[in-house]
């Protein structure tokens, strides 16, 4: 997914800890990877079991992503910027390919955030189709 969502590798990735109950990360939904696509009934799309399958259902082929979705309708807030607290923030995967000035201010930043970030390092593999997260060595 890095060349999908993450500029080619220039860019990051967060990752949460979802365990706490009744936070936005504890309300993430697993996507559900299948060969046909979902049946759905359109005039039921304000239930929530139709609304899931209609937004939850990905190609058997992305399966490798192991995904997770947020879903929140218009009356949960919808859409948009959401806040968390800051000890759910828990780690950073630096992209393998991000610009040393990018690189630079992001570390900066998690130097300045409130509680311990894990710090990791993509890098492409030289032998397999591959990325190896590997921790980012400590200044």
């Amino acid at each position: 997914m890095w060349s999908l969502y993450s500029d080619s590798h220039r860019g990051f990735c967060i990752e949460f800890d979802p365990s706490p109950e009744h936070t936005l990360f504890w309300e993430a939904f697993k996507v559900i990877y299948q060969e046909e696509y979902p049946t759905v009934n359109i005039m039921d799309i304000g239930k929530a079991d139709e609304f899931r399958k209609a937004l939850l259902t990905k190609s058997i082929h992305w399966k490798n992503r192991e995904e997770w979705r947020i879903l929140k309708t218009e009356q949960e807030g919808g859409p948009g910027l959401k806040e968390f607290l800051p000890e759910l923030l828990t780690g950073v995967i630096i992209g393998a390919l991000m610009r040393d000035e990018d690189r630079n201010n992001l570390l900066t930043w998690i130097k300045q955030y409130p509680t311990k970030i894990n710090i990791y390092q993509a890098k492409l593999n030289e032998r397999k189709y591959q990325l190896d997260i590997i921790p980012f060595p400590e200044p």
